[in-house]
């Protein structure tokens, strides 16, 4: 799947459910909950200074859209 395509679908699923936390088993768009679950391992290889597809760029488009990098909970 395309990364543009991939993130126009994300923007749809944020404006209908109002947050980018898609369940990895997203019954409605499969393939868009993977996608969600790579781009936060390709950011944490972004990080690292590792090989990535993920460019500073598209990072921040997700973060723009309001993208959590980490589901775990902050306290």
């Amino acid at each position: 799947q395309d990364w543009g395509t991939a993130f126009k679908e994300l923007e749809q699923y944020k404006l209908k459910y109002g947050h980018c936390r898609v369940p990895r088993r997203f019954a409605e768009n499969p393939m868009l909950g993977n996608w969600v679950i790579r781009q936060r391992t390709e950011y944490k290889n972004f990080i690292e200074g590792k090989d990535t597809a993920l460019t500073q760029e598209r990072i921040d488009s997700l973060k723009e859209l309001g993208f959590e990098w980490s589901l775990r909970k902050h306290y």
